[in-house]
């Protein structure tokens, strides 16, 4: 009787389409690439939680479990079942989960705990210039040509410009090259043309500008980015490295 052949078990570790990845193609990649954007999460990720941990922050259940609720919300995962199916699929047990959502949850805390609102209020008085914010009317161009030939239309009042995508932006979000004209400028100026990293062209239209308000989005920008500093620093005391 012809012996029946068994197929070799895939050693992937990963599947995109019909094509497995390796465990060691994965440790290659991000050895090529330490700056990707998958390694540089996780390893902020870590050492926010050890900066958490060092300071004696914790999580208490409730806060444990609305974590949970959010991360499982944020896939479109409502019913006992679904969220089943998906971890069976996803190779991952509960409590993988869990582990995860804590990190987050304790680095969330942490950002509370080491930078109340009274911290927060001082960086924003010191830096306010730099949180004044505008509205503007952006327009695209594929060519250089093509957005000064726009500028010059509507200059020349040939061109009442309409359909641009509505922005609004901060000083210090703004592009370097039109910023210090963008806040002092009125309402109705035009800038650019400049180039976009996508090589297109942009210019902007000037609707508004408004003084910077401290309201509850703003508190939690600035508190995320006093937090991603104090990371920063420990990952420039310590940069990534590999071990093996």
């Amino acid at each position: 009787m012809a012996e029946i052949e068994t197929p070799e078990k895939s050693s992937a570790y990963v599947h995109a389409g019909e094509t497995g990845i390796e465990a060691n193609e994965i440790l290659l990649e991000l050895k090529f690439d330490p700056a990707g954007e998958f390694l540089t999460a996780l390893s902020r990720r870590k050492v926010a939680v050890a900066i958490a941990r060092k300071r004696n922050v914790s999580v208490d259940e409730d806060e444990i479990e609305a974590a949970q609720i959010e991360f499982y919300t944020e896939r479109d995962l409502f019913e006992d079942e679904q969220i089943a199916q998906w971890l069976a699929m996803m190779h991952l047990e509960a409590h993988d989960v869990r582990a995860h959502v804590r990190e987050l949850a304790l680095i969330e805390r942490a950002a509370l705990e080491l930078f109340d609102d009274a911290k927060v209020a001082d960086r924003f008085a010191g830096e306010l210039h730099s949180y004044e914010r505008v509205t503007a009317e952006a327009f695209e161009f594929s060519t250089l040509g093509k957005a000064r030939e726009f500028i010059l239309a509507v200059r020349e009042n040939e061109l009442i410009p309409a359909g641009g995508a509505a922005l609004e932006m901060m000083r210090r979000t703004a592009p370097e090259e039109i910023a210090a004209e963008l806040f002092s400028a009125e309402a109705g100026d035009l800038f650019g043309p400049f180039e976009k990293d996508s090589g297109a062209f942009g210019v902007l239209i000037l609707r508004e500008r408004k003084d910077a308000v401290l309201d509850d989005d703003l508190v939690a920008e600035i508190r995320e980015q006093m937090f991603d500093e104090l990371v920063e620093t420990e990952l420039a005391r310590s940069p990534i490295r590999f071990l093996k």
